[in-house]
């Protein structure tokens, strides 16, 4: 597996293709005890699985999670 690249201690997203569990926990923001509960529960962003303890993430998949779950407020103040 390619490691992911790293901009100045950041995981740079639009160069690794696939990421570790710990590095896709970082982009998320959640932890990667989080990120074992969703791969057991069958949610999360989709991950790829070589075998029983080796798990990655496309990078693809994360950024689609994350616009997924991202919400707008909506809060609209009132006219005065």
């Amino acid at each position: 597996m390619r490691r992911p690249f790293l901009l100045e201690g950041k995981l740079d997203s639009k160069v690794a293709k696939s990421v570790s569990p710990k590095a896709a926990a970082e982009f998320l923001g959640v932890t990667q005890k989080t990120l074992r509960q969703w791969r057991s529960q069958g949610v999360g962003p989709r991950y790829v699985q070589y075998s029983k303890r080796r798990v990655t993430y496309p990078m693809s998949a994360l950024r689609l999670f994350r616009e997924a779950n991202t919400m707008s407020s909506i809060y609209e103040p009132e006219a005065a």
